[in-house]
């Protein structure tokens, strides 16, 4: 597969600036296997390595032909020469960015294609609404191959149950620690399941609970910190239309609230600076959001 990466740049004109990198400043992207690295330039036919910076121009669209949905993608700022250099950006990686497509977006303020005034703009508001629906639903609609660590603690129903509010679709491997820190032994795959089962779900919908076996070797996870590595596919596997349109709409919502002369339609709230969004998110909306907020268990 190919990946088609969507760069916003905040001050062109600033950074082509003789006192910045100039003229013929470039972006530079790199991609990785991992998230640590190692990073090298991206190839291939029809690749960009670099893309020149335009005065004026918010938004740019890099191209990895090589590229894969776990590739991991760092950027920078150099200039003509090479001889001066902004420091990378945090990994990331494509599918990790959005719930909504810039292009729907578009299509949807009914903007021509040619028209990229307002990208960079709009990617920071899908920004905000992807990170907001995230938060709010405890759930992520991203497809995820990865390992991750829980805390035996948080078990529930007398350590039989770990809640996994990520989602998770499959499992390789399920590993435990008798207490924080110690070394991890193999659960054998007969000793667990998830819930709810396949048929109980919601179509598409990935597992949320993981569950020993009561007639197992192992019958409750360790009382421990980081003591439960589960190695698998988490999230969902598509980016579920509802939510999609969701944060489409909040986006054009935000959107026309800007030019409608209201900023603050996506902020953080007054509790610990919270992500909020105002009266704008519809109460369709909302109930959309809550029917996708992980439920307690019982």
């Amino acid at each position: 597969m190919a990946n088609v990466l969507r760069i916003g740049v905040e001050n062109p004109d600033e950074l082509l600036n003789a006192g910045a990198y100039a003229a013929g400043a470039l972006i530079q992207i790199q991609s990785a296997a991992t998230e640590a690295g190692a990073f090298a330039d991206i190839s291939g036919g029809g690749s960009t390595p670099t893309i020149p910076l335009v005065a004026g121009i918010f938004a740019y669209t890099g191209y990895d032909p090589a590229g894969a949905s776990t590739t991991w993608y760092r950027t920078r700022y150099k200039n003509a020469g090479g001889t001066l250099t902004s420091d990378w950006t945090p990994a990331f990686q494509v599918g990790s960015i959005s719930y909504c497509s810039l292009y729907d977006v578009r299509q949807d303020l009914e903007k021509a294609v040619t028209d990229l005034t307002a990208d960079e703009l709009l990617l920071d508001y899908i920004a905000a609404a992807t990170d907001y629906i995230r938060g709010y639903c405890g759930v992520d609609f991203i497809d995820t191959g990865l390992t991750y660590t829980f805390d035996g603690y948080d078990a529930i129903y007398g350590g039989r149950c770990l809640l996994v509010p990520r989602g998770v679709r499959s499992l390789s491997l399920v590993e435990t620690a008798a207490i924080t820190g110690a070394a991890f032994t193999t659960v054998a795959s007969t000793d667990y399941f998830l819930r709810p089962t396949t048929q109980e779900r919601t179509p598409g919908w990935p597992a949320t609970q993981l569950w020993l076996s009561d007639l197992a070797g192992i019958t409750r996870f360790p009382r421990g910190l980081a003591n439960v590595r589960l190695t698998g596919t988490f999230g969902f596997a598509t980016i579920p239309p509802r939510i999609e349109s969701v944060a489409r709409r909040i986006v054009v919502r935000a959107y026309a609230s800007r030019q409608a002369g209201q900023a603050d339609l996506l902020g953080t709230g007054s509790e610990a600076g919270t992500p909020m969004v105002s009266s704008y998110l519809s109460k369709r909306d909302r109930e959309t959001l809550d029917s996708f907020r992980l439920a307690p268990v019982g």
